[in-house]
């Protein structure tokens, strides 16, 4: 989460330092307006998706990869992060490992991006979550790379075709 300018006037003026901890919704309305649009989004997955699995992960991963600015990325994986923090383990694994695999297709793409998603689930304090998604994301990534070597020996396929396999498994 950014604060930008704040974090110099806290730290120059030690009795600001509460309004440091204010969570970026409550300091900027269309945030709250994102993160609040991007929580009904997730619960309707989960509400479809109940038990986990590689449909809801897979349905996060779509869901990560659309948003189309920054800051719908952010309040998105912000909203995934709040809604692993109410339910099993089973959901949080899937929430986890869909966000993961929507950052591992946004880092071939948009390595910032990337960065970003990773920088936010550090930042979470949400520890299962954080670990869930730090092993899916490296086996994404090594998935990701390995696969068109692989791909080449085999009769018929090129690096195209591979890479929107990996991309839309549908």
């Amino acid at each position: 989460m950014k604060i930008g300018p704040l974090v110099l006037v806290v730290s120059a003026l030690p009795f600001l330092a509460p309004l440091a901890a204010l969570p970026a919704a409550a300091q900027d309305p269309a945030v709250a307006q994102q993160q609040a649009a991007g929580q009904r989004q997730v619960a309707a997955l989960i509400a479809r998706h109940p038990k986990g699995g590689k449909e809801l992960a897979a349905e996060i991963a779509t869901l990560i990869e659309s948003q189309t600015s920054p800051a719908d990325m952010s309040a998105m994986a912000d909203a995934i992060i709040a809604a692993a923090a109410g339910e099993g383990p089973d959901v949080v694994s899937a929430l986890a490992a869909g966000l993961a695999q929507g950052a591992a297709v946004l880092a071939q793409t948009d390595p910032a991006a990337a960065k970003a998603i990773q920088s936010i689930v550090a930042a979470s304090g949400n520890n299962a979550f954080t670990a869930g998604f730090s092993v899916a994301y490296s086996v994404a990534v090594a998935t990701a790379s390995s696969v068109p070597a692989q791909a080449a020996s085999l009769p018929g396929y090129t690096t195209a075709v591979w890479n929107t396999t990996l991309v839309s498994p549908n």
